[in-house]
C-alpha cells in the first residue's frame, strides 16, 4: 500500500516537474519574443535619429556648397561690373567709343 503511494507522489512529481518544465520553455519563449521585438523597436528608433543626423550633415554640407558658389558667382559679377565700369571711365576719358583691350 505505501509502495503504491510513494509511486502514485513519484509519478505526480514527475508530471509537475513536466508540466513545468513545458511553462518555463513557454515563458522562456514568449521572453525572447518580447525582449526581440523591443529590439526591433530599438534598432528602427536608432535607425530614425541616425537618418534624421545624416540628412542634417548632408543639409549643411550641401548649404556650405552653395555659399561658395554664391561667393564665386559674386566674385565674377563684381570682375564684370568693375570689366564695364572700366570700360565705361576709358570712355569718358579718352572721349572715344573705342575701349583698349589692354585695360
Amino acid at each position: 500500500k505505501y509502495e503504491d503511494i510513494i509511486i502514485k507522489n513519484r509519478h505526480m512529481r514527475q508530471q509537475s516537474y513536466d508540466a513545468r518544465k513545458k511553462r518555463d520553455h513557454k515563458e522562456a519563449i514568449e521572453r525572447d519574443k518580447a525582449l526581440r521585438k523591443e529590439m526591433v523597436e530599438t534598432m528602427r528608433e536608432q535607425e530614425e535619429r541616425e537618418r534624421v543626423r545624416y540628412r542634417a550633415i548632408e543639409r549643411k554640407r550641401q548649404a556650405g556648397d552653395r555659399a561658395t558658389l554664391l561667393d564665386e558667382c559674386d566674385n565674377i559679377l563684381q570682375l564684370m561690373s568693375s570689366m564695364a565700369f572700366s570700360g565705361l571711365h576709358q570712355e569718358q576719358l579718352t572721349d572715344r567709343s573705342e575701349i583698349d583691350e589692354t585695360l
